[in-house]
């Protein structure tokens, strides 16, 4: 003897099967239902030969989303390493995880880079790379460098992981070659936006 369930899903299916039979236009003509519009064509008498459009109501225009837009990366602070030996800017480290880059702004062949630290107080009271110049030293002897790349492609994104230092103060800057080239280059410390 059939179970219960299935003496009531045969007369749920057969009142299904009729409601997706789709009603002729009265007129005659070529009228086309929402249903239709919908869907790109035509619903067929009927619905198990509807020949397959290929169309979706996602698919349609006016579905109401908007397309994604990429993200990308934005330069928060640059620096330029002129005539001077270095240049740095001191920034703080997203505290969310967000991504960080150096960016080689100029393809100019100097080093950018990302320390822990910067040089000691210049005469206007700021503390940066410059300081050990003055004293007559050379910045990398003294930089603790986190990340550090050359820059020799403009436009060539490093990222760097700066996560164990998420919210603290950290200097980012340029400075010049061990054999005196890579002056006049520009770097920017960069973050991830959507």
């Amino acid at each position: 003897m059939p179970s219960r369930t299935v003496l009531l899903s045969v007369p749920s299916l057969l009142f299904g099967l009729l409601a997706c039979q789709a009603p002729s236009p009265a007129s005659g003509g070529d009228v086309l239902t929402e249903r239709d519009q919908l869907y790109g064509g035509s619903v067929s008498d009927d619905p198990w030969s509807a020949p397959d459009t290929g169309a979706s109501a996602v698919d349609e225009e006016g579905s109401g989303e908007e397309p994604e837009e990429p993200g990308g990366w934005v330069c928060q602070s640059s620096f330029r390493n002129g005539s001077e030996l270095c240049d740095d800017e001191s920034f703080d480290v997203p505290d969310d995880g967000t991504s960080t880059a150096l960016i080689c702004v100029t393809d100019l062949g100097g080093v950018g880079y990302v320390s822990s630290n910067t040089g000691p107080t210049m005469d206007d009271g700021v503390a940066r790379c410059q300081g050990w110049e003055e004293d007559g030293e050379d910045c990398a002897d003294h930089l603790d460098y986190i990340d550090r790349v050359d820059c020799h492609e403009e436009g060539a994104v490093f990222e760097v992981d700066l996560r164990p230092w998420a919210g603290e103060t950290l200097w980012a800057g340029v400075h010049r070659q061990s054999d005196g080239s890579g002056h006049f280059t520009e770097v920017c410390i960069a973050t991830w936006e959507d």
